[in-house]
């Protein structure tokens, strides 16, 4: 019987599986580094006590921005399973209930859901009776302005109808601050962006706004905003022109 051969080639590259042209018989594994760093955290472990302390939850007082002062909340990720975080979304989902909160806006990539172990959440949160507004976007990276401008459109729809609003992205230190800080620009004209992120930052603590990248959207919101109307308009004006 002919012996089987194994050749393992470490791919840091993109990870992807090749035909190396192997002899029949001869086993070719490719992998990505960083699978084999990841894998400690993918095995579920049924056994690990989940965390039973409450969700941690920060609202975002509003009533300087014509806004209900206590509509909007931040957290992390519900439900979360990743690394030292062992959190059961069932408890979190009553939680988040028991506030008062009838809408959820998500910042999450199904690649986030899969990773920290929650890929039903968005089901979850529909099949408890809570309005689900799905807005992935990647962390650590600025959203495009017409995606952002959407949400927020969406955020006070929902406020000044009432509806307690929770969002989310993995940590809520990131995406979910970002989006919070330009709803504060936009309705007041006089608020520096530094003053909106470190207004956040007193919410969140010190690490929100994570990335260099959110900083800078944030320092350059209204002018990416400026750009955007301007270039809604005309494209409205050539419609009508038509």
């Amino acid at each position: 019987m002919a012996e089987m051969q194994v050749n393992v080639q470490v791919d840091d590259d993109d990870g992807c599986l090749r035909n190396q042209g192997k002899p029949s018989g001869q086993l070719d594994l490719s992998f990505n580094t960083s699978d084999v760093i990841n894998a400690e955290f993918d095995t579920d472990n049924e056994e690990e006590s989940f965390d039973e302390s409450p969700l941690s939850m920060d609202w975002v007082d509003l009533t300087n921005y014509k806004l209900p002062a206590d509509g909007l909340a931040i957290t992390s990720l519900p439900g979360c399973r990743f690394s030292e975080t062992w959190r059961n979304l069932d408890q979190d989902i009553a939680f988040i209930k028991s506030q008062g909160i009838t809408n959820v806006m998500s910042f999450c990539t199904k690649g986030d859901l899969n990773r920290c172990r929650v890929k039903n959440l968005l089901e979850k949160y529909a099949a408890a009776g809570l309005e689900v507004h799905d807005c992935p976007h990647e962390d650590m990276i600025q959203p495009e302005i017409e995606n952002l401008m959407k949400i927020i459109e969406q955020l006070e729809l929902n406020l000044n109808a009432g509806k307690k609003t929770l969002m989310h992205c993995c940590v809520g230190l990131g995406r979910s601050c970002l989006v919070a800080a330009c709803l504060m620009m936009l309705h007041n004209p006089e608020l520096e962006p530094e003053k909106a992120i470190e207004n956040i930052r007193s919410i969140r603590g010190h690490r929100a706004v994570q990335s260099i990248k959110q900083f800078n959207f944030i320092t350059d919101f209204r002018t990416e905003l400026n750009e955007f109307l301007t270039k809604t308009e005309e494209a409205t004006a050539r419609a009508l022109s038509r």
